[in-house]
């Protein structure tokens, strides 16, 4: 299958894979599309965490994807509002998200009083 677009966003992973994780006997994380009249402009992906120092969960958003057509529609707002409650009803001790430190949108989650921290991320593969 061919990767899918969501004009600016490429994705690797096949809808048989989002079938599986998403939806299948033990889902990994949840996604949530935003639509209008059946196009799609959003998309957010998050997964939970578990905090042994606060014995709690916590909520990784790890995508969030608004259609540049679509911006300034407070779909993005939206969804970070709805991830916000998502946790709370998760019982989740925080909301982590990275963001690269020359991306401007680091300004939009500011807005919603996501703090920089001095958290330095480590990773092997893509």
């Amino acid at each position: 299958m061919p990767n899918t677009t969501l004009k600016g966003a490429e994705f690797r992973a096949t809808i048989g894979d989002v079938e599986r994780d998403v939806f299948g006997k033990s889902p990994l994380y949840e996604s949530w599309l935003t639509e209008v009249d059946g196009v799609p402009l959003g998309l957010a992906t998050f997964f939970l965490c578990y905090s042994t120092f606060n014995g709690k969960p916590s909520l990784l958003l790890d995508n969030l994807f608004v259609q540049e057509s679509a911006r300034g529609l407070k779909i993005g707002e939206k969804l970070v509002t709805k991830i916000s409650c998502r946790a709370l009803e998760l019982n989740c001790c925080r909301i982590e998200l990275l963001v690269e430190k020359n991306n401007p949108v680091r300004a939009f989650y500011e807005k919603f009083g996501f703090p920089e921290t001095a958290d330095r991320v480590y990773g092997v593969g893509q």
